[in-house]
């Protein structure tokens, strides 16, 4: 890891990136979480209302409409997922940035994931073998969906750059990730509304830290 790359200023900078354009940041978040959340809540609400219904006729509808309601979810979460990365990455990189790119794919959906679900299957399959391989495939592929956005790479190039750029700092990212953790968690003394400030400076700060090893491997 290259010595001007530490954690403290890791966060000075995501303090300053994410206060650069709070607003931006933060309403982004916002507002991916609630479309996100929104089918999730009308899922449970509509799985509550056939407890104990012996209707097959409603049983059934109401399965239908489930289903659609999380593929609805998935859908969003994948496009979400791609605006806020886009969003992040442009406000590290002192490029334009602004809200509608929340809602632009930039024609990597399905890409995007196809990474999503080989990433999951690689972490969960490293969590069923004794936990340790699958933080280390987490730390070690964290960075695969940002490639996929931010290069336009395939899942599988997305996932061997990863590894390449994650190389030699994995015991710093597991440190720099539990610092993160800390953080958000200690927002619990303020009732969680400190995560007002400190997810959008975690989210930063993580992504320079992903800017940085991009460039740092280039060299």
């Amino acid at each position: 890891m290259q010595s001007q790359l530490t954690i403290g200023s890791a966060l000075k900078i995501g303090w300053d990136k994410a206060f650069s354009r709070f607003g931006l940041i933060l309403g982004s978040l916002v507002v991916a979480g609630i479309l996100v959340g929104i089918p999730s809540s009308m899922r449970n609400l509509a799985s509550s209302l056939i407890q104990g219904s012996h209707n097959t006729t409603t049983i059934a509808v109401v399965t239908l409409v489930s289903l659609g309601l999380l593929i609805l979810q998935y859908w969003l979460q994948i496009l979400t997922g791609i605006g806020l990365i886009r969003i992040q990455l442009n406000t590290i990189d002192d490029k334009p940035a602004e809200f509608a790119q929340l809602f632009n794919s930039e024609n990597v959906f399905w890409t995007y994931l196809g990474a999503s679900i080989l990433v999951g299957l690689i972490i969960v399959g490293g969590l069923l073998l004794l936990i340790i391989p699958g933080i280390y495939w987490a730390i070690k592929y964290q960075f695969t969906l940002n490639l996929v956005v931010d290069k336009k790479l395939q899942p599988v190039e997305a996932l061997k750059e990863s590894g390449k750029i994650t190389y030699g700092h994995k015991w710093w990212l597991l440190g720099f990730g539990i610092v993160l953790g800390l953080i958000n968690l200690a927002t619990i003394f303020t009732l969680f509304l400190g995560l007002v400030i400190t997810l959008p400076v975690t989210v930063m700060a993580h992504m320079y830290v992903y800017r940085h090893l991009c460039t740092a491997e280039k060299k």
